[in-house]
């Protein structure tokens, strides 16, 4: 069984795709990951010998690259976020852009190019409730201005 996992270099990510290739031999893992602030591109440097792994630097808001690795799986683990708190106060744009965009444009390349058994979408729901609590709060003030 060949996987994608998508933010493979974080730290839930980077320990998922170790267990499934020390503990599954007949399985394989290609990690898209772009690379952002939570990650750390060292976090599988001894899986760089591996055969049955391979990483690539991408974004999963790509959906010309996302097109071609859907094409060659057979399930999709997606564990990309962005995951700083205090990021999202400050500039919630590009939790929306990479979370929200970027699962929605993964979900459309399963749903054009491969029909996949599995998909699992691993989101963080307190920095859900902690941006909505602050877009809440903004709009209080605009309306009460």
């Amino acid at each position: 069984m060949r996987i994608l996992v998508t933010g493979g270099l974080g730290f839930i990510g980077s320990n998922f795709c170790r267990h499934i290739i020390r503990k599954y031999p007949e399985f394989e893992i290609i990690n898209i990951d772009k690379i952002g602030t939570a990650t750390n591109g060292n976090s599988l440097k001894d899986l760089e010998n591996e055969k049955r792994y391979t990483f690539i630097r991408g974004d999963i808001r790509d959906s010309k690259l996302l097109k071609y690795l859907i094409t060659h799986v057979d399930a999709v683990v997606n564990m990309a976020a962005e995951t700083h708190v205090d990021t999202s106060i400050v500039d919630p744009t590009s939790f929306l852009q990479n979370n929200t965009v970027g699962t929605f444009t993964l979900l459309e390349a399963i749903k054009k190019y491969n029909e996949l058994d599995l998909l699992i979408l691993i989101q963080q729901v307190k920095q859900l409730r902690i941006f909505l609590s602050w877009l809440i709060v903004k709009l209080m003030i605009l309306i009460y201005q």
